[in-house]
This record gives C-alpha cells, structure tokens and sequence, in this order.
C-alpha cells in the first residue's frame, strides 16, 4: 500500500465541515420525506468529499479534477433547489450557505 502525504489544514477541516453540514441536511430530508433525490445527494457529498478530502493514494493525481467536480456537484444541487423547491426554510437556507461556502473553500484550496 501506499503511502500519501497530504496536506489536512484548517482551509480542509472548513471544508469537511460544510460538506458533513450539507450532507446531513440532505440524508435527515430523504429519511423524513422518503425521497431518494435527498437521499442520494448526500451520498455524493459523502462520497465526492471522501475522494477529496482522504488520502487515498489512487486518486491523489485527480484530486484536482476531484474538486471541480465537487465545486459543479455544489452548484447542480443549488441550481435544482432553486427549480424544484426555492423555499427559503431554515434547512433550505442552512444547505445552501453551506455549500456556497463549500465552493469557496474549495476554490481557494487549488493551490495546495
């Protein structure tokens, strides 16, 4: 196996942060609403901010394209909230902040 050195900072954890807040968001909406559009976003934050975030020594050439592809994910989900649903709730609201917040994180860390 081998072995990766990463960089986990503070600009990583605020990263994770957002996406577990995203996530948590999205599975507790699928549970509670028996929708699996709730439920299967939040397994692609789990999953697209795991290959970013772990260091996992097979994607470490791509974690660049891991990124853009988490940074495109964040906006598809808030670009189909603001078609499908548009409410401004407190999860709505919670959801959203946290995944502008996720791209922006996210577009200052290309340079690590």
């Amino acid at each position: 196996m081998e072995r990766v050195q990463m960089k986990f900072g503070f600009l990583q954890a605020l990263i994770a942060a957002a996406a577990l807040v995203t996530t948590v968001i999205h599975f507790y909406l699928g549970i509670k609403f028996t929708d699996p559009l709730f439920l299967l976003n939040a397994f692609g934050y789990v999953g697209l901010a795991g290959l970013y975030l772990l260091p996992i020594g097979f994607f470490q050439p791509y974690r660049g394209v891991v990124r853009w592809v988490l940074m495109a994910y964040a906006l598809l989900t808030i670009v189909l909230w603001a078609v499908m649903n548009g409410k401004f709730d407190a999860p709505g609201i919670a959801a959203k902040s946290a995944e502008v917040l996720m791209i922006v994180l996210l577009y200052l860390d290309r340079k690590t």
